[in-house]
């Protein structure tokens, strides 16, 4: 019987581990399906196989055997797609033009980039996943890990284990981490490092009595892997090259936090601690000489590394709410990763007939409905997409004024919400523009509407503007299976829930059906959609960020940055508002927002309501520093009155920089 043969090395344990994550989605799809540590005979594949897909790296001077069955594999008419990872630019002395014909699929969008500028045509980005039965298993075989790292440590009782499970190859930083855990344990010596590694690995931490390492890398199953992980404290990630990184996912999936450099590939899912990139340098020599990958080595400052894992062991300690905030985050990330949901996609570039029969009748459909829309309802003439509390609608041009007379040449929205800001600042002036905001749920949208539009589109079109509907996305937003949802489903019951309620998505406010006696719901509910394409229009010049205020400021900050910051309503327990958005903010993060914004290089706008103006330390800084103010009446977008009209408000814009 034919089947779909799964091919990788014998050498790689994380790229084993995905193979075998694509035969079990393969088996359940209802797929014949067989993993092969090594690569096969052209001829046997031809007589045997249905299908092909290489789980492997693609490096044009180790994997030309590889590279030349899949060219070989495509001319004898045998479906097949070479997986790959890449952690640098390919080495041009050993590529090609005939490599470059392969059937290629990244692991990551910073894959793709790398494949696309050595020339490779890619058919799309797949992440890397995760089982969730298998972390599940993990984290009941708990017990397991905790005996393995009790075995090298010994007692653990007042210490913080922070574990590395990595091969010995230079790019993974093991030399830094030596340096690492010796800065850490001269300031908490509590804090005790464990290191799974191969035996060369070893030689990096001698003498160092901060480090247990050990020659378990390989020879491990994966099972009692994750549950180390699961039993871990920290997962410790020193690497400066990656492709995917899927130890760091893998310990998300856990709640185990994760500290590790901005590296591009790890930044498209990670929600870990993170440490900045200083600089980057590339070099070309794998463990035994001269590789095919010119490694792009991401440097960071091994102090800065230090710093972060002494803070998120305090975290540990304490049990900071900071840390809960991590798994809640984590978890909702891991759940989009699940091999379930990502490995159809891969296998279909194989076996495009897994597609339901019925979908391109569900596509003409849908785009009769949206021409009907259009013909209709017309678009809205707003860039605001969704309904959300305290947008800038109604001070658009008092804010533009202040905006376009800053003396910067970057935009960062802090705390984007609708997202208004970033698709209205003039482009001619802003080379760069950052979207952010703490919310996964806007962000996944934002990415959505940016990357996959019509899918959403069509989706959104098929559905009837229904309080059923809505109560159905509400309970799924509560009871948190809205996060267990596929990038496009979940962004499309952010959008009815969003567009459907009047009070925003927040967990413990009012969800009230939004209706209306002076317009149609539905109506504009049809124009948003019918205006999704030229949202994405907007959109295609800004940067998505899903973080933390603190973080973005830090990340962004230049003298030639301009930091918008319209922070939720202060959560002080008193007013019906202090709900609307499923992230508090608290005084304490007011605090740290005032003092961050006193020491930036950069310009910032602070936007606040008349009664978050009021409190006193507040308007002791605004004071102190001196900084100027614009006073703003005008209509209070959330809240209206039958027969009466909106009430009035005032809103203070505080910024820094002087105008003509």
């Amino acid at each position: 019987m034919r089947m779909l043969y799964i091919l990788t090395s014998n050498r790689a344990v994380s790229l084993q581990n995905v193979a075998r994550d694509v035969h079990s989605v393969a088996s359940r799809l209802g797929l014949e399906s067989t993993v092969n540590l090594y690569l096969m005979a052209l001829p046997d594949l031809v007589k045997r196989a249905s299908a092909v897909i290489s789980v492997m790296t693609l490096d044009p001077m180790f994997t030309t055997p590889w590279i030349l069955l899949h060219r070989d594999l495509s001319r004898w008419g045998v479906a097949n797609i070479y997986y790959a990872t890449v952690e640098g630019r390919l080495n041009k002395i050993f590529l090609r033009d005939w490599m470059r014909s392969i059937n290629l699929v990244a692991n990551s969008e910073y894959s793709k980039k790398k494949f696309e500028e050595a020339g490779f045509k890619v058919l799309g980005v797949v992440h890397h996943g995760i089982d969730p039965g298998a972390i599940e298993e993990a984290k009941k075989r708990v017990s397991f890990g905790d005996r393995y790292i009790r075995d090298k440590i010994g007692d653990r009782s007042g210490k913080v284990v922070a574990l590395t499970v990595s091969n010995s190859h230079p790019r993974k930083g093991l030399a830094w981490l030596n340096k690492i855990a010796s800065i850490v344990h001269q300031k908490d010596p509590s804090i005790r490092f464990l290191v799974i590694t191969e035996d060369r690995g070893l030689n990096y931490f001698i003498d160092n009595p901060a480090v247990v390492a050990v020659p378990d890398f390989g020879r491990l199953d994966r099972s009692l892997i994750l549950s180390i992980i699961a039993s871990a404290d920290i997962l410790v990630f020193p690497s400066l090259s990656e492709g995917f990184g899927l130890p760091v996912l893998e310990a998300m999936a856990l709640g185990v936090p994760v500290v590790h450099a901005e590296l591009p590939p790890l930044m498209e899912f990670s929600v870990g601690f993170t440490v900045p990139v200083k600089d980057v340098s590339e070099f070309d020599k794998s463990e035994i000489g001269l590789s095919g990958i010119i490694y792009e080595q991401h440097i960071y400052d091994v102090h800065e590394f230090a710093d972060v894992i002494i803070q998120v062991a305090d975290l540990v300690k304490t049990k900071g709410s900071a840390l809960a905030n991590y798994r809640r985050k984590a978890s909702a990330v891991a759940k989009k990763h699940d091999i379930y949901l990502l490995y159809p996609r891969l296998i279909s570039f194989v076996k495009p007939d897994l597609v339901v029969a019925e979908l391109g009748s569900v596509d003409e459909i849908a785009s009769e409905v949206l021409g009907y829309i259009e013909d209709v309802h017309g678009k809205s003439p707003s860039p605001k997409i969704f309904r959300y509390p305290g947008g800038d609608y109604f001070i658009k041009d008092h804010l533009m004024n202040l905006i376009s007379r800053a003396p910067s040449t970057k935009f960062v929205e802090v705390f984007g919400g609708s997202g208004y800001m970033s698709m209205t600042v003039p482009r001619d002036k802003f080379k760069l523009i950052v979207y952010n905001d703490i919310d996964e749920l806007l962000v996944n949208l934002f990415l959505v509407i940016k990357d996959r539009y019509e899918e959403l589109q069509k989706r959104l079109a098929l559905l009837p503007f229904s309080r059923s509907i809505f109560k159905r996305y509400l309970e799924d937003l509560r009871s948190g299976r809205i996060h267990s949802l596929d990038p496009v489903e979940k962004a499309v019951e952010t959008f009815y829930l969003l567009q459907a309620s009047m009070w925003g998505i927040g967990l413990s406010g009012k969800a009230g059906f939004a209706v209306a006696r002076e317009k149609s719901m539905v109506a504009e509910y049809n124009r948003k959609i019918s205006s999704l394409p030229e949202i994405a229009k907007r959109l295609r010049d800004v940067v998505i960020e899903n973080k933390d205020f603190r973080d973005v400021i830090r990340l962004y900050d230049t003298p030639e940055t301009l930091f918008y910051c319209d922070p939720p309503f202060l959560d002080v327990g008193e007013k019906e508002r202090d709900t609307y958005y499923r992230y508090t903010f608290t005084e304490a993060d007011m605090r740290d927002l005032l003092n961050i914004l006193s020491s930036i290089k950069g310009k910032f706008i602070l936007k606040l309501p008349e009664d978050n103006f009021k409190y006193d330390f507040v308007k002791s800084w605004v004071e102190s520093n001196k900084y100027s103010i614009y006073v703003i009446e005008h209509s209070w977008s959330m809240k209206k009155t039958v027969g009466s009209g909106r009430p009035r408000f005032t809103t203070y814009l505080v910024y820094n920089y002087l105008i003509d």
